[in-house]
């Protein structure tokens, strides 16, 4: 998996917040902090974007993101002992 650094216009187009949405949810702790750089330059993983995005349809949809939920041979649920 190729790993991609978004700049601020980028994640703004892809996410559609404005940029002080995208800041309060990082203080929040909703959206991903970003990482440094350069002296001056921050960025987003493109993967934490994507999972941001992934898990607010999953809670607009009420679908559940859990790993026991998507694979279902994790849970220890119906499991007999």
């Amino acid at each position: 998996m190729t790993k991609k650094i978004l700049r601020l216009p980028e994640v703004l187009v892809t996410i559609g917040l404005s940029r002080s949405s995208v800041y309060e949810a990082i203080f929040a702790g909703t959206f991903s902090k970003p990482v440094k750089i350069g002296l001056r330059a921050v960025g987003w993983l493109s993967s934490d974007v994507d999972d941001w995005i992934s898990q607010r349809i999953a809670q607009t949809r009420g679908i559940d993101l859990s790993r026991d939920a998507l694979n279902p041979s994790c849970s220890s649920e119906g499991v007999s002992k």
